[in-house]
């Protein structure tokens, strides 16, 4: 009979292991490979288009406000954001499991008197485990820093903006073909720099000079241009905040027929002559005002920080008057001398504007190089996943704190003989090296936080501090509370430019401001770590409170395996949504900004060496740095609230009575010593019926041979046979359960010596079966267990008679074994 094909996906699970962790480290080297596809196709596109590494692509281009590039922005880092989470998770699911020392690592070092971690991340275990284990442990980690400090900034965003605009004031007849004489009504004449003051200019009053030819080509070309509300002309003219959207300007005021002047008489003045108030005077005129205007950025004051102030040359021709709305807007048209008033006619009142469009300011971005970089990275780390994946001998290392339970029980260490009552504290006080005896039971409060040493918890809120130093710094220097307010959460012209040449370029300015990224990651990693504790150390603790099966990685009988390493998904999921939600909020705290246009390159804008020239991103380009207030405020308080978290997590009581191990592996060992007069096998027995005993005895009963059993669908038909083989193996110990799969492996029945069975027992050659005590145990360790005092053997007891007081034993116990509670000021061994 042929048999049927396997999917893809069950031949890469047949491949590569599907027990427990190993099937969530197969879906996190799924997500990393799906990952490394997608940048690497996102690469070649990049390096088609800008046909170099050294370039940007920039993808997007549109209005600089809050609907058009900086929402994209914000919405494109946060997606980002996310997609970088689940590298960095995938990466550091990896960096665990490498950190899982074997038992015979953990034996060795408790022969040197020192101990491991179990079930947690851990710096100490890296240097301390397998070259093969501490060189992957590397690349992972290595892999990982330049993404903290490229992925935020691979896609940024530009913002340019012009500064030179013709700004004229005048009637709807200017634009239509009406009369009109330069300088126009106002006699305003500014001079060539646009300085906006009254001195002369031939320019102005020769009708051939280029001054007088943009004049009227304003004049021809106007009415063509976009017609925008006077409250949004003012909006883009009067608040200056440089040209985004329109350039030049037509002003039309409320004066349908323009303005009758009269002069009187051989009126003359210095700057313009009497001829010209003879041609002009009672003639109706169009024009009010023009000239050539400029809006730059500039500072105010002196100092390491502040929000880049716009300087318009032109605004005291702009101001409104007190009684102006949002809706009106009515120019109080500023005058330097009362000789050239033309008063009757002031204030000019806004009609609507004829604004010329600009290309859109803003664009969005790619750096191709930073884009090179991630993706090797990402690279680099799923080749790693597979080679651990195929490479690890994960029937060895202790990865949950019940594979270190089961290893522990199935192989007991000697170093931690008579050590039961032995606590975390008490190793790290060295408790360890005292004779192995009976110790007083003292009962205590024990709280999660006791799981975490106090050397931890002050590294860890160190680090914490570390984190928020610089955005506290910052937050500072913002000067007083209104100053803190401002501003918005990402790029905005209300945020703050740092004003130093801190760096040379673009890349140097990515280092430099994602390095609180990188910091950032490490407060997540302190922080998971400290949650992991809690959990296993609660873990641990109900194991005192019910018999329960050890959550391990090759579960057999009534052990289990789960997806997860050691922190619960109710857990998990808050903490990787916290983690995305500060790296986002931190990318949009501090930026690097990329300028484009005049508006930047003022002469103050440029001593204040607010922005640095970058040709790598286009011409004329410039960089700097920029933090948002508000958003590092909003970021203090989010951190301090997730950070207070453990602290409330520590606080509640751990439930039952068992010693607090946290990680420790001598600790875990020293509990883990369980009893030779163990009602295991008569428990197991106990399960089965009786006419199932017979059947076991047939399957088993094979003696001085060899009998081998095999798990295959396609093998065993019966579901009857299967269940019934099933629990023979569990009898044995040998049983390999896989969640939903009941996988059968090659078994070996015991000799002569250990497990033997009759072809038709009753019950009472069951009860008098006697194998060896690693029988014993491993068939302990596949129960369900409970800690807790258990009753020894007369040996043992015979060995403390000098006691006045009673000597027991704490360790791990099956239902049958009645597990009792220590006795306050009773000696346990």
């Amino acid at each position: 009979m042929a048999r049927p094909r396997l999917s893809i996906w069950s031949r890469i699970r047949s491949a590569f292991g599907t027990t427990g962790w190993r099937r969530a480290a197969l879906v996190n080297t799924t997500i990393m490979g799906v990952s490394t596809l997608i940048l690497i196709s996102f690469l070649i596109a990049a390096l088609a288009q800008a046909r170099g590494i050294y370039k940007t692509v920039m993808f997007y281009s549109g209005a600089c406000g809050s609907s058009g590039a900086s929402r994209a922005n914000l919405a494109l880092h946060l997606l980002l954001n996310i997609f970088s989470t689940a590298i960095f998770a995938s990466s550091n699911f990896f960096m665990q499991v490498l950190n899982a020392p074997s038992r015979d690592e953990v034996v060795e070092a408790h022969s040197r008197g020192s101990w491991l971690d179990i079930g947690i991340p851990s710096l100490r275990n890296a240097v301390r485990v397998s070259r093969f284990k501490t060189l992957s442990w590397a690349v992972f980690f290595l892999s990982s820093i330049p993404l903290h400090l490229f992925f935020n900034s691979v896609i940024f965003q530009t913002d340019r903006r012009e500064s030179s605009y013709q700004l004229t004031i005048a009637t709807e007849g200017f634009v239509n073909g009406g009369p009109y004489r330069v300088p126009g009504t106002s006699l305003v004449i500014p001079d060539s720099d646009s300085s906006d003051t009254y001195l002369g200019s031939d320019a102005y009053l020769e009708p051939k000079s280029p001054v007088s030819a943009n004049i009227s080509s304003v004049a021809a070309e106007g009415s063509t241009w976009n017609q925008i509300s006077a409250a949004k002309c003012r909006n883009e003219y009067e608040q200056c905040h440089g040209l985004q959207k329109y350039r030049n300007v037509v002003i039309v005021i409320d004066q349908p027929d323009g303005w009758t002047t009269t002069y009187p008489t051989n009126y003359s003045t210095s700057y313009i002559s009497a001829d010209f108030f003879k041609e002009t005077n009672g003639s109706i005129n169009s024009l009010w005002y023009s000239a050539q205007c400029v809006m730059e950025a500039t500072f105010q004051s002196v100092g390491f920080t502040e929000a880049p102030q716009c300087d318009n040359a032109c605004q005291n021709r702009l101001q409104a008057t007190a009684d102006s709305s949002e809706e009106t807007w009515k120019i109080d048209f500023q005058f330097d001398d009362s000789q050239f008033v033309q008063s009757q006619f002031v204030p000019l009142p806004v009609s609507y504007c004829l604004a010329e469009s600009i290309q859109p300011g803003c664009k969005i971005g790619l750096s191709v190089m930073l884009l090179l970089a991630i993706t090797l990275c990402t690279t680099i780390k799923f080749v790693q996943c597979l080679v651990v994946l195929k490479g690890l001998d994960y029937r060895q290392s202790l990865v949950t704190l019940g594979d270190a339970v089961t290893a522990f029980i199935r192989e007991p260490d000697p170093h931690t003989v008579g050590q039961c009552t032995l606590s975390r504290t008490g190793v790290r006080r060295s408790q360890r090296t005292l004779a192995p005896g009976p110790r007083r039971w003292h009962q205590r409060p024990r709280r999660m936080g006791s799981a975490v040493s106090k050397r931890t918890w002050i590294c860890t809120y160190v680090i914490y501090i570390v984190c928020l130093f610089p955005v506290c710094f910052c937050l500072w220097i913002a000067g007083s509370f209104a100053g803190i307010l401002t501003g918005t959460v990402g790029q905005s012209d209300s945020n703050f430019l740092i004003r130093s040449r801190l760096t040379s370029g673009f890349l140097s300015a990515t280092l430099l401001v994602n390095s609180p990224q990188l910091i950032l990651s490490f407060c997540y990693l302190s922080y998971n770590t400290l949650f992991t504790r809690m959990q296993m150390a609660r873990e641990w603790a109900m194991y005192s409170m019910r018999y329960k099966g050890l959550r391990v990685t090759e579960p057999t009988g009534s052990q289990f395996a789960t997806y997860r390493l050691q922190l619960p998904y109710k857990y998990s999921i808050p903490l990787i949504t916290g983690s995305v939600l500060l790296h986002w909020m931190m990318s949009n705290t501090f930026y690097v900004v990329v300028f484009e246009g005049d508006y930047f390159k003022g002469e103050e804008f440029q001593e204040e060496n607010a922005g640095i020239l970058d040709d790598s991103l286009g011409a004329d380009t410039q960089v700097s740095f920029g933090y948002s207030p508000i958003s590092i405020l909003a970021f203090i308080i989010i951190f301090l609230v997730i950070t207070l978290a453990p602290c409330i997590l520590g606080v509640f009581r751990l439930p039952g009575y068992m010693r607090s191990v946290g990680s420790n592996s001598w600790a875990i060992s020293a509990a883990c010593h369980v009893s030779a007069m163990s009602k295991a096998r008569e428990q197991s027995l106990d399960n089965l019926s009786p006419s199932e005993r017979e059947s076991v005895s047939s399957l088993l009963h094979a003696p001085d041979t060899d009998a081998h059993l095999y798990s295959d669908a396609n093998v065993i038909q019966g579901e009857n046979r299967s269940d019934l083989a099933e629990r023979a193996l569990i009898l044995g110990g040998y049983s390999q359960t896989h969640n939903d799969d009941i996988e059968m492996r090659s078994i070996r029945h015991a000799s002569s010596d250990s497990l033997h069975i009759d072809p038709a027992p009753d019950e009472s050659v069951f009860r008098e079966m006697k194998g060896s005590d690693d029988e014993l145990r491993l068939l302990i360790s596949q129960n369900k267990i409970k800690w807790g005092v258990v009753p020894m053997p007369p040996g043992f007891l015979d060995q403390y008679a000098s006691f006045e007081d009673p000597v027991g034993h704490l360790g791990f116990g099956v239902a049958a074994d009645d597990v009792g509670v220590p006795i306050e000021d009773w000696y346990y061994a």
